[in-house]
């Protein structure tokens, strides 16, 4: 399958729960995925490290303070239709500060 004659993009995402064992989701805004739920995150930049991007992504996304601790999943997404590929990164994070609560971004 020929994806546009690009590399696979690579998304991060960050799954982050807070006391009461809530996972923080939001409606997507992007052309991929529109209108459907998913965590916060987006796409890493040349020379970003995962938890790096994963924490400025959910900060722009939320205005939460996050702090990524693990790699839990990978995913191998086609989207032939739209002539995307994706390569999914998925992290456990926690708050940075417990007290802190999500904001809309638009």
């Amino acid at each position: 399958m020929a994806c546009n004659g690009l590399h696979p993009r690579v998304g991060i995402f960050a799954i982050v729960s807070d006391e009461q064992g809530r996972i923080l989701i939001g409606r997507r805004l992007s052309t991929l995925g529109k209108g459907h739920w998913g965590f916060p995150g987006g796409h890493l930049e040349q020379g970003e490290d995962f938890f790096a991007c994963v924490e400025r992504e959910t900060l722009e996304e939320t205005g939460l303070e996050i702090r990524a601790t693990k790699v839990v999943g990978l995913t191998n997404d086609k989207f032939p239709e739209l002539d995307k590929h994706y390569v999914t990164v998925f992290t456990k994070s926690e708050r940075t500060k417990a007290q802190q609560e999500p904001q809309v971004s638009n």
